[in-house]
């Protein structure tokens, strides 16, 4: 995964010379009290200075940008080993609420179970002794994929110590992920494939993106990717896109790669301020024939 990161960094002109980290892992309970206590078990995976559970965090480098990642319907955190393992080699921590899982999620709970994490482990970043002590930079990013893109998104209108949004196949919800775009100014980008036939682009990624009120704002839509494909296997959700009948479709490889051509880039810019990086990376998006692109 390293050598991935390297070679993603190497295609964007960027410094190679950028640290990279083994992944720290660590499993939670936590307890939200103003919801009566409500347990709420997540991974959280960081950078640290050696593989494996519960290893000392790394403390060579500044803090490190949070990001909480919502999962889609049914799907559970291993799905998403991709997300982890790119993320926190680069300089991320990446919590995964583990809420929400069964056949009847509450979108609403699954949102607000983001916006908590998110505050319980920037509190835990300015409280002596906890293990996340003075590791957890300001800046923070609620993600996810597909119900989770959409909870990602309301977490993001009622939570604003939330700096930026990054939906995958994001699903309208309820309450309505479209509507509460219309709250949402944060730098925000979707990204969406064109043969999603789980939650297609025009009753979904597209109106989700189009009344997000903010000026930094980007869709990228990736050509003959799928809804599946956002994440690692999952038997459960290949299922619900066997339904879909297309002549082009890319690999699972593929479309991981493209979203990280431009998902890594966006986070340096937003959670870490390198506002340098965007530049070039625009220039990238002009000629990337594997996307096209809404940049208003």
């Amino acid at each position: 995964m390293r050598t991935l990161v390297l070679l993603i960094m190497s295609v964007l002109g960027l410094n190679l010379t950028a640290q990279t980290f083994q992944v720290g892992k660590r499993a939670c309970v936590l307890y939200d009290q103003e919801r009566g206590k409500r347990r709420i078990t997540a991974d959280i995976y960081y950078p640290s200075l050696s593989e494996g559970s519960n290893v000392s965090i790394d403390t060579s480098s500044c803090a490190f940008p949070l990001i909480c990642f919502g999962h889609g319907f049914v799907m559970n955190v291993s799905s998403y080993s991709n997300i982890w393992q790119t993320l926190v080699p680069a300089g991320f921590i990446v919590a995964f609420p583990k809420t929400e899982t069964g056949i009847a999620p509450s979108h609403l709970a699954l949102a607000k179970d983001i916006s908590f994490v998110i505050s319980y482990l920037q509190k835990e970043s300015n409280t002596p002794g906890c293990f996340f002590y003075h590791r957890i930079a300001s800046t923070s990013c609620a993600m996810g994929h597909s119900m989770g893109a959409g909870s990602a998104l309301l977490a993001a209108s009622f939570n604003k110590d939330i700096s930026s949004l990054v939906l995958l196949a994001p699903a309208e919800t309820r309450p309505s992920a479209i509507k509460a775009s219309e709250s949402i100014k944060v730098p925000s980008i979707v990204f969406s494939g064109t043969n999603d036939c789980v939650t297609p682009p025009s009753k979904h990624h597209l109106p989700i993106f189009e009344a997000l009120k903010g000026s930094n704002k980007l869709f990228i839509s990736i050509i003959g990717g799928n809804h599946c494909n956002m994440a690692d296997d999952n038997r459960l959700c290949d299922l619900a896109e066997a339904t879909c009948k297309n002549d082009f479709q890319i690999s699972r490889n593929e479309q991981q790669a493209i979203i990280n051509r431009y998902l890594l880039p966006w986070l340096r810019c937003y959670l870490k301020g390198d506002k340098d990086i965007w530049p070039e990376t625009e220039k990238q998006l002009a000629v990337d024939k594997e996307i096209n692109c809404i940049n208003p």
